[in-house]
């Protein structure tokens, strides 16, 4: 008998980012990695499979522009969505998998469909470990990794979706998952290992998230801003060739910037709010090459609360910087 559950439902706001200017079409690719306590034996004294009493499960991703009033680019997997997982396994039956670095000797190795048997993304593993009681399956229209063990995280990466007409602009990024925790016969069974992240067409990982437990009913919300190259083409994203550091962070009255380039650069900053509303902007700062240069900027008439400096050189290329305002 269960003696204790708690499940937990996570809603993370991740991955603020600003996307490049792309001659060719430029997609998105993100990851959601997790894990669960192995059930070994996967059945119980009557030979049920018990391995349900194990999971970490994939609620949806969307995708949205950023601002005042976001509106969903993209939305997989939830009760609003038109895509939802099969009723259906996806990989089981690897317990005594002889080559654990991919699933082809399991009883069961496909990738993930959606909407009656259409494939839709690849499920894999993050260790190349195939082995042990894990399964990972559709349910109820989205996405239960079980049983794996928690050394052993299996991973649900989408098929690339398109965001050209976004080029240039801010999105942001929701995924929404569930863990629990649960004791069967005196052990423990529980979620652990999430791991999201997102890709650009150069396969550079952007915003690694992690947490080791999600158990208890909790709701996460998180943004961060990440570098985000800037170039015309899809297989070469330069990095940008200057660095600012901010000093003061909360800061009351002025917002103290370090920056140093190893070339002569100009830029451009501005101070953005949560919701994408810009209310601050300098123009043509120069930096001399290799010497350290200090900005200061009076936000004293800034309302209190989280912005983002944001920076932009002559090409394009962005970068973010999270701050809060006292």
């Amino acid at each position: 008998m269960k003696t204790s559950i708690q499940s937990v439902l996570s809603l993370v706001a991740i991955a603020i980012f600003a996307i490049p200017h792309f001659t060719t079409a430029q997609n998105i690719k993100i990851t959601f990695c997790a894990a669960a306590t192995e059930v070994d034996p996967p059945t119980d004294s009557a030979g049920n499979d018990i391995r349900h009493i194990s999971w970490s499960k994939l609620r949806y991703i969307q995708v949205l522009t950023f601002g005042a009033n976001p509106k969903i680019i993209y939305d997989l997997f939830s009760p609003t969505s038109s895509i939802h997982f099969d009723e259906a396994v996806f990989i089981d039956g690897c317990y005594k998998n002889n080559n654990p670095g991919n699933c082809k000797a399991c009883s069961v190795c496909q990738p993930p469909t959606v909407n009656g048997g259409t494939p839709y993304g690849t499920v894999w593993s993050l260790n190349e470990d195939y082995t042990g009681t894990m399964r990972v399956r559709g349910h109820e229209g989205q996405l239960l990794i079980e049983a794996t063990n928690y050394k052993k995280q299996m991973c649900y990466t989408t098929p690339p979706l398109d965001v050209s007409d976004y080029a240039g602009k801010v999105l942001g990024l929701k995924v929404g998952f569930e863990g629990m925790e649960t004791t069967y016969k005196g052990k423990k069974y529980r979620s652990s290992g999430v791991y999201i992240y997102y890709q650009f067409n150069d396969g550079t990982k952007y915003w690694h998230f992690r947490r080791n437990r999600f158990v208890g009913p909790q709701e996460k919300s998180l943004s961060r801003t990440e570098i985000v190259p800037n170039s015309s083409s899809s297989t070469d994203i330069p990095k940008v060739p200057y660095q600012l550091q901010l000093l003061s962070s909360p800061v009351q009255h002025t917002l103290h910037i370090k920056a140093l380039s190893p070339t002569p650069q100009q830029f451009e900053l501005s101070i953005l709010d949560a919701q994408g509303i810009v209310h601050k902007v300098r123009q043509a700062i120069v930096l001399h090459a290799s010497r350290e240069e200090f900005i200061d900027w009076d936000v004293s008439d800034l309302p209190s609360g989280k912005y983002y400096l944001l920076t932009r050189d002559q090409v394009g290329r962005f970068i973010f910087y999270p701050f809060i305002k006292l």
